[in-house]
């Protein structure tokens, strides 16, 4: 697989990157492992995740991982701003069970979701962090993003802007950013300038999210959904298009960037991986 670049900074990574947010779908470390090793060995040299994802687990089984002589051959991203809720965290059958019943009470037609507590202050984000490079058994990531940011959190955000720089100074991170809705995005960095590096979108190919980003006169730099399943007005799932020419129009349209993935599948994968080669070499020639 290629890699490339990401417009803006020095950071080179590989055009597909492995998100972890399912990767707790897998129900032991050895699977999730496997999974891990597979995106590697099919060229994958980009991970993303957050302490969000699986309570905490995707980070303990990315840095399990790393320490497997991997962290300086790959790059890594993780987030502040939404934490691992307590109990799931030091528990996860209970995060699995309280999944399950999750599930079961969205197939009866109720939505239930845990409330999650936004954390931007000074405090919590220095927590959350220390705790995620703990997690990942490194002492530093490539690039930390805020999670999930909204343009009514502009002073808070604006608030981290000196921590951030100091990070970079320590060493501890080399790259700032946002992460979520582009619209979201675009507008909390015309307010809070010259504070975050990269930014981190939600995009698809029927609804052109990332266009908030171009519009801006911002180059596109690592992007993502394209495989989400999206609901209707009856909460029943769309069915998705081959995911292989989903990935060839998603590398189509951020041309220069990262394009985030999210599979349990070792299969899916590889298969994934495969699209972005041929993709890859079909334009290179």
């Amino acid at each position: 697989m290629l890699s490339a670049t990401i417009p803006s900074t020095s950071l080179v990574a590989s055009r597909l990157g492995l998100g972890t947010a399912s990767l707790h779908h897998l129900l032991t470390s050895g699977q999730r492992l496997r999974l891990l090793e597979t995106a590697y060995d099919q060229g994958f040299t980009h991970f993303d995740t957050a302490p969000l994802y699986g309570e905490g687990l995707a980070e303990r089984t990315l840095g399990s991982f790393l320490s497997n002589g991997h962290r300086n051959r790959v790059t890594v991203s993780t987030k502040v701003g939404i934490t691992a809720s307590a109990l799931p965290e030091l528990l996860p059958p209970w995060m699995y069970c309280e999944k399950a019943v999750d599930a079961a009470l969205r197939r009866l037609g109720f939505a239930w979701q845990r409330p999650r507590r936004r954390n931007l202050s000074l405090r919590d984000v220095e927590k959350s962090f220390t705790k995620s490079l703990r997690n990942l058994r490194t002492d530093a990531v490539d690039i930390l993003f805020v999670h999930e940011p909204s343009s009514s959190e502009i002073p808070s955000i604006a608030g981290l802007a000196d921590w951030l720089r100091l990070q970079k100074t320590a060493g501890r991170i080399r790259y700032t950013g946002l992460a979520g809705s582009a619209s979201e995005c675009v507008a909390i960095i015309r307010e809070v300038p010259d504070a975050f590096d990269i930014l981190q979108v939600e995009d698809s190919l029927d609804g052109r999210e990332a266009d908030a980003i171009i519009r801006a006169g911002l180059p596109l730099q690592i992007t993502y959904g394209y495989l989400r399943l999206k609901r209707h007005h009856d909460n029943s799932a769309g069915a998705i298009a081959d995911p292989r020419q989903c990935i060839k129009g998603a590398l189509a349209r951020n041309t220069h960037g990262v394009i985030l993935v999210s599979t349990r599948s070792v299969s899916r994968l590889e298969q994934l991986a495969s699209s972005a080669t041929n993709w890859s070499a079909s334009h290179d020639s």
